[in-house]
């Protein structure tokens, strides 16, 4: 007989109440990449991610660095980070002076390409996500 602990971990894993380990319940993963195409040549880029509630933040503000693609196609500066989505659902990328609105991230699948575009009202960028 299989403890409960072993089948709460199955069910947190891919959501079933299957007992059984399959090849698709090893595969899950609830990280993402998240990419920022650095269009307005930010010196350094950070990503500061929370989750909504309950609240729990990534880092301090401003928070983790990214990485950048080294072998990147695009004319600007591709910069990435792993996020898991089991803890965070939002997002703002900065650069310490400058910063983008709220992203709500929860829907994303897989991975995702964000690009500045105009600024709002108050000074924050918008994004838009590159097909």
């Amino acid at each position: 007989m299989e403890s409960d602990v072993e089948s709460e971990t199955d069910t947190s894993l891919n959501g079933s109440d299957s007992d059984t380990e399959t090849e698709s319940d090893t595969e899950y993963s609830s990280i993402i990449r998240i990419y920022f195409n650095n269009s307005k040549d930010w010196k350094k880029v950070m990503i500061y991610a929370w989750n909504s509630d309950p609240f729990d933040e990534l880092q301090i503000w401003p928070g983790a660095e990214m990485k950048l693609v080294e072998d990147s196609e695009s004319d600007d500066s591709l910069y990435y980070f792993d996020l898991d989505l089991d803890k965070y659902d939002m997002i703002i990328f900065t650069n310490g002076s400058e910063q983008t609105v709220d992203i709500d991230v929860s829907s994303v699948q897989d991975s995702a390409e964000f690009r500045l575009i105009e600024h709002d009202g108050f000074g924050h960028y918008n994004v838009e996500i590159i097909p």
